[in-house]
């Protein structure tokens, strides 16, 4: 079993450093043993969970003799207490997240708890009922650790505990933690990339919107491309209006204007070099 706690800097409340440790399993036990077995006596119906922030079970009654469970570092809450956990999940303790898995391709769940309700709702001094049991729990954190003892008087189990969370009314909200399954009696897990062909991509922005844009762009469209305004797609509604003081022809020629420019000088050009070749010509003739 690995535990870590932060070290304070001399004289702060601020940590500068993570220590962490390892127990023996075995010597984790004789510890929670010798400190905890009058108060989670279960022959006096008391009983008693140590769990993490994440839901995970550090110990429970028996749980020496389960080391070699091939889930032993994770085993949930949830599918031991699914009733309790739901109360929990209920009282906003636990919040149940998503997560998009894009390593394994899956969609996650997972649990976190939630301090502030711990702290708002007196969860430690406040014993709770559940259903389908007639005792009563509190949770009581563990200082400075992610760690919460659950501990249950007068445990009694009035009715046996649902095995089809989440499809039991008394624990809806129950979902082991890990990959979603596509279903209860596949272990294929949901995947987390969008299938386009039934989850087209759709642009919704444009839904509403034309573009009125013709094939010819006046001055304007062309201030904003070349002075990389912000606009619209079709370079045709302003965002940042610093081209708006310009009309189509104040920022240059229009198409039939180049045009004929064009043409008027590539004319001139054809006559001043002909005057140029009439001119050798003539001096051409005179030295001869």
């Amino acid at each position: 079993m690995t535990g870590a706690t932060t070290i304070n800097a001399p004289h702060s409340i601020y940590p500068y450093g993570v220590a962490a440790f390892d127990y023996r399993f075995d010597e984790f036990v004789s510890y929670w043993k010798s400190t905890m077995n009058t108060v989670c006596n279960q022959i006096n119906a008391h009983y008693c969970y140590l769990i993490d922030s994440s839901a995970f079970l550090l110990y429970y009654d028996g749980m020496e003799y389960d080391v070699n469970d091939s889930d032993i570092s994770i085993k949930f809450f949830g599918d031991k207490e699914p009733i309790l956990m739901q109360s929990l999940i209920d009282r906003a303790f636990y919040v149940n997240e998503t997560n998009t898995n894009f390593h394994d391709n899956t969609i996650d769940i997972s649990y976190i708890a939630d301090n502030e309700v711990y702290n708002n709702n007196n969860l430690d001094l406040i014993p709770t009922s559940f259903a389908r049991n007639s005792g009563r729990y509190t949770v009581h954190m563990i200082s400075r650790t992610n760690l919460y003892v659950i501990y249950i008087s007068n445990y009694h189990q009035q009715n046996q505990y649902p095995s089809d969370c989440p499809n039991n009314n008394d624990c809806s909200s129950v979902i082991s933690p890990g990959c979603i399954k596509l279903n209860d009696n596949d272990n294929q897990c949901k995947s987390a990339s969008i299938d386009v062909c039934n989850e087209p991509d759709t642009i919704s922005s444009l839904i509403d919107s034309q573009c009125f844009r013709t094939s010819k762009i006046d001055n304007i469209g062309i201030c904003i491309l070349q002075n990389d305004q912000e606009s619209d797609m079709c370079a045709s509604t302003l965002i940042v209006n610093d081209c708006n003081s310009l009309s189509p022809q104040e920022s240059g020629l229009s198409d039939v204007e180049l045009t004929a420019l064009i043409v008027a000088g590539s004319f001139i050009l054809c006559l001043i070099v002909c005057i140029c070749l009439f001119i050798l010509w003539k001096c051409y003739k005179q030295n001869r």
